[in-house]
C-alpha cells in the first residue's frame, strides 16, 4: 500500500502531463464522434472502423506513460539493492497507478464516442463497450511496462512499444479481415487483444435486439442471404457471431495484461540494467585546514589480570584553530637571461600586484570592453562544426539509429509477409492493398516521430546552454539538425521498401524509385515535427502526448476511414492539411489507380462491392471512395514538399525565440 500510494502520488504531481491527458482524451473523443456522427450501420467499414479506431486509440495513449516507466526503473534498482522491498509490490504499485488513470480514460472516451457515434442505445451494450475498451487498453499498458523491463533505455524501448502496436493495428481483422491473412501467420490474429475486443464490442453492437433482424430497412436478409442483418454486415470481416465471444475478449484481454505483469516482476527480478557509477566523496577543505585534533595512544590498565582484559583509552585532544590568511604581492618582478649577453637579464615582469582584493575589479573610468563580432567563430565555421557535431552524435548514438533500422526491416518483413503477392482484383484485395499502403504510412510515422522526441528533448538543454553562452547562431544548429537525418531517413526508408515492395505484390524499377521517395519525404515530415515538438513544449512527457494527438489525427484524416468521400464539409479544411492524405493518395494514385494501359491495376473491374450497383473499375472505386486518382499526382507531391518547408520554418522560429528551460 505505501508504493502504492508513492507512485499515485507522484504521478499526480505531474501536472501538465495529466492536464494534456484529460486535454487530449477529451479533444480526440470530440474528433472522432463528430468525424463517425450518427454513422450509418449499413455501412460496415465505418461501422467497424469506429470500433476499431476507438480500441487503436486508447492502446496508443499508454505510449506517453513510457518515460515515467523509465524513471520509476531508476529508482526501483537503488532501492531494490537495498532490500526496501520485494519486486512484486513494485509492480503492483505500477499497477494501481495504471488502472484508475486508464479507468478515467476509458469512461471520458467511451461515453463520447457511443453517444455522438449513435451506437446502440443499450445499458448493456454501453457497458460492454466500457469494459472491453478498458480491458484492451490494460493489455497494451502490460506490454509497454513488459517492454521497458528488458531494453536498456527509451530509444529502444519505444520503437519496440510501437512495433507491438503495430502488430495489433494489422492482425486486428479490420485493415485486412481474417480470411486474407496467410495460414502461416494466422495465430497473430488470435494472439492480437484489438481483434478480439474489436470482436467483442462487433457482436455486442450488430447482434444486439435493434440489428439483430431478419428484415432491416426493407431488405430481408434472412431470405437472399440466410443470415440476420447484424450476421451479413459482419462476415464482410469474417467476424465470429455467436455472443459467447464477448465474454472470451474481455476475460482473454485481461489474462493477457496479467500474464505481462507476471513477466515484468520475473525480468525485474532477474536482470538488471545499470551501469556502474563512479562516487566522489567530497571533503570539507576548510575543517580539515583550520581544526586538528591530537590523540594518545591507547594503554592498558596494569591493575587488571583478568584473561578478558579492558583497555582504557585516554585520549587528549588539542583542538588548534588557525585563522586564515590573505597573502598579497607587491611589486614582483620576472626575469631571463638575455640571449645576446651572458651576463645581462631581461625583464618580462616588474612592479605587479598579485593577490590584492579589488584588482581584478576594473575601474569605473575605463571604457566598456567591446567586440566586434557577436559571435567567435565566423559563420562557415561554426556551420562545419555544428554540422560535424550532429553526424558525430548519431554515430555515437547507436541505441538510436540501429534500432530504427532494425525497426524498418522488421516492418517490411512484417508487411511483406502479411500481404505476400497480394490481388487487387476483388472488393476485399482493394481494400486491403489501400489498407496495407495507409498502415505503413502511419506506423512508418509514428516511429519516426517519437524516435526523434526523445533524442531532440535529451539535447535540447546542451542547446540552450551553448546558445546562452553565443557558441553559435540558432540557424547553424537548425540547419545541423535538418542535414543529419536526410541519409539516414532515407537509408532505413530504403530496408522497409526493399522488402516490402516485392513481396506485396508490386513490380517495377520506377514504381519501387517512387514509392521509397515518397516515404522517405513521409519520413522527413514526422522527423521534423518531432523535432518541433520537443522544442517547442516543456517536456519529452508532454511532446510524447503531443505527437499521440497529431498521429490520431492524421489516422483519422488520411482518408482511409473514414474514406475522403465521407469526409464531413466542416472537417475538409482539416483533410486538406494532412501530409500522410497526400502521401497515401500518391502511393495509391501511383501503384493502384493507373490506368494508362489495359495491363495497369486500375483498369482490373471489381464486383460484390457493398452499396454500388454493378461492376465497378477499381480506378473508379479508389476515385469514388477514397478520392484516389493518378491525375492528382503532381499536386499532391507539390503540397508535400510545402509542408516540409513550413515545418522546418516553424522549428527555426522556435528554436530562436522559444526556451522551454527551467530556472
Amino acid at each position: 500500500m505505501t508504493l502504492a500510494r508513492r507512485q499515485f502520488v507522484v504521478t499526480m504531481r505531474n501536472r501538465a502531463f495529466l492536464r494534456g491527458k484529460a486535454v487530449l482524451v477529451t479533444v480526440m473523443a470530440l474528433l472522432y464522434g463528430s468525424a463517425f456522427y450518427q454513422f450509418d450501420f449499413k455501412d460496415v467499414q465505418v461501422g467497424l472502423g469506429v470500433i476499431f479506431l476507438s480500441a487503436l486509440y486508447l492502446a496508443l495513449a499508454q505510449s506517453p506513460m513510457l518515460p515515467l516507466y523509465y524513471d520509476a526503473r531508476r529508482v526501483f534498482y537503488k532501492q531494490r539493492r537495498a532490500n526496501f522491498y520485494p519486486t512484486s509490490a513494485f509492480v503492483l504499485s505500477i499497477a494501481a497507478s495504471q488502472i484508475p488513470m486508464t479507468l478515467f480514460e476509458t469512461i471520458v472516451f467511451g461515453s463520447i464516442i457511443y453517444g455522438m457515434c449513435g451506437l446502440v442505445p443499450s445499458i448493456g451494450a454501453y457497458v460492454t463497450f466500457e469494459v472491453v475498451l478498458l480491458s484492451c487498453s490494460l493489455s497494451f499498458a502490460g506490454i509497454y511496462f513488459c517492454i521497458m523491463c528488458f531494453t536498456p533505455d527509451i530509444h529502444v524501448g519505444k520503437p519496440l512499444c510501437l512495433v507491438w502496436l503495430l502488430l495489433g493495428v494489422v492482425y486486428a481483422g479490420f485493415i485486412v479481415p481474417y480470411g486474407q491473412f496467410p495460414a502461416y501467420i494466422e495465430w497473430l490474429y488470435w494472439l492480437d487483444p484489438i481483434s478480439w475486443g474489436m470482436r467483442a464490442i462487433a457482436i455486442s453492437q450488430y447482434r444486439s435486439s435493434r440489428y439483430d433482424v431478419d428484415v432491416y430497412d426493407g431488405i430481408d436478409y434472412k431470405g437472399r442471404f440466410n443470415k440476420t442483418m447484424g450476421e451479413f454486415y459482419i462476415s464482410f470481416f469474417d467476424i465470429e457471431t455467436e455472443r459467447a465471444w464477448i465474454a472470451y475478449g474481455v476475460l482473454y484481454s485481461l489474462s493477457f495484461y496479467a500474464a505481462f505483469m507476471f513477466l515484468a516482476t520475473l525480468i525485474l527480478e532477474r536482470k538488471r540494467l545499470e551501469a556502474p557509477t563512479n562516487v566522489m566523496l567530497q571533503s570539507n577543505a576548510e575543517e580539515e585546514r583550520g581544526s586538528y585534533a591530537a590523540i594518545t595512544t591507547p594503554k592498558a590498565n596494569a591493575s587488571k589480570t583478568n584473561t578478558e582484559s579492558t583497555v582504557t583509552v585516554s585520549i587528549a585532544t588539542h583542538t588548534r584553530h588557525f585563522t586564515p590568511v590573505t597573502v598579497a604581492f607587491q611589486d614582483l618582478w620576472y626575469t631571463v637571461p638575455s640571449p645576446t649577453d651572458k651576463n645581462a637579464t631581461i625583464d618580462l615582469l616588474k612592479g605587479a600586484v598579485l593577490g590584492r582584493e579589488g584588482v581584478s575589479t576594473p575601474s569605473a573610468s575605463v571604457g566598456e570592453i567591446k567586440f566586434d563580432n557577436k559571435r567567435a567563430a565566423s559563420s562557415w565555421v561554426q556551420a562545419k562544426m555544428v554540422m560535424r557535431r550532429f553526424f558525430r552524435m548519431y554515430w555515437r548514438t547507436p541505441t538510436y539509429n540501429y534500432t530504427r533500422m532494425l525497426v524498418a526491416l522488421f516492418l517490411g518483413l512484417l508487411f511483406g509477409l502479411t500481404f505476400f503477392d497480394s490481388k487487387f482484383d476483388t472488393y476485399q484485395g482493394i481494400n486491403g492493398g489501400v489498407g496495407t499502403l495507409y498502415v505503413a504510412i502511419i506506423f512508418v510515422g509514428v516511429v519516426a516521430m517519437q524516435s526523434m522526441i526523445v533524442l531532440a528533448s535529451e539535447v535540447r538543454a546542451s542547446f540552450y546552454r551553448e546558445r546562452a553562452s553565443q557558441t553559435y547562431n540558432a540557424f547553424w544548429y537548425f540547419l545541423g539538425f535538418t542535414v543529419v537525418e536526410i541519409p539516414y531517413v532515407f537509408f532505413s526508408t530504403l530496408l522497409f521498401a526493399a522488402i516490402f515492395f516485392p513481396m506485396a505484390g508490386f513490380s517495377g524499377l520506377s514504381n519501387f524509385l517512387f514509392y521509397w521517395t515518397i516515404m522517405s519525404l513521409l519520413g522527413l515530415v514526422q522527423v521534423y515535427l518531432g523535432q518541433l515538438f520537443a522544442f517547442a513544449l516543456p517536456s519529452a512527457e508532454v511532446a510524447v502526448l503531443a505527437s499521440v494527438f497529431i498521429n490520431s489525427v492524421f489516422g483519422l484524416w488520411a482518408g482511409f476511414n473514414p474514406p475522403g468521400s465521407a469526409v464531413p464539409a466542416g472537417y475538409r479544411w482539416l483533410y486538406d492539411s494532412i501530409p500522410q492524405r497526400y502521401a497515401l493518395q500518391l502511393v495509391g494514385g501511383f501503384l493502384l489507380a493507373d490506368c494508362s494501359k489495359n495491363n495497369k491495376t486500375g483498369c482490373i473491374v471489381i464486383s460484390d462491392v457493398p452499396n454500388v450497383a454493378g461492376p465497378i473499375s477499381v480506378e473508379a472505386y479508389l476515385d469514388k471512395t477514397f478520392e484516389i486518382r493518378y491525375s492528382d499526382l503532381r499536386y499532391n507531391f507539390l503540397m508535400l514538399i510545402i509542408m516540409i518547408a513550413v515545418i522546418r520554418v516553424l522549428t527555426l522560429l522556435v528554436m530562436r525565440f522559444v526556451n522551454k528551460q527551467k530556472k
